[in-house]
């Protein structure tokens, strides 16, 4: 019964522990969201510059 409550625990940690990753990689998106737009477009500046060069 021991082992069957421990790993039980140990899931609902490990749980807990996923849940918070994944608010803390949805703020990172949103945050980054800016970044990644102006990444795009200097991605698209290079790949004109290639294109015509």
């Amino acid at each position: 019964m021991h082992k069957i409550e421990s790993s039980i625990f140990l899931i609902h940690n490990f749980t807990k522990i996923l849940h918070k990753i994944s608010i803390t990689q949805k703020i990172m998106l949103i945050w980054n969201k800016n970044d990644l737009s102006l990444n795009q477009n200097a991605v698209h500046e290079v790949i004109l510059l290639k294109s015509t060069g």
